[in-house]
């Protein structure tokens, strides 16, 4: 996660970079 929190799974691995988008809080 970054400046860009998206709901979208791709945006979300995108803008998290190397971190899944199952840690990033929803």
């Amino acid at each position: 996660g970054g400046a860009g929190h998206r709901q979208d799974d791709h945006s979300r691995r995108i803008d998290g970079g190397a971190r899944p988008p199952a840690r990033h809080r929803i």
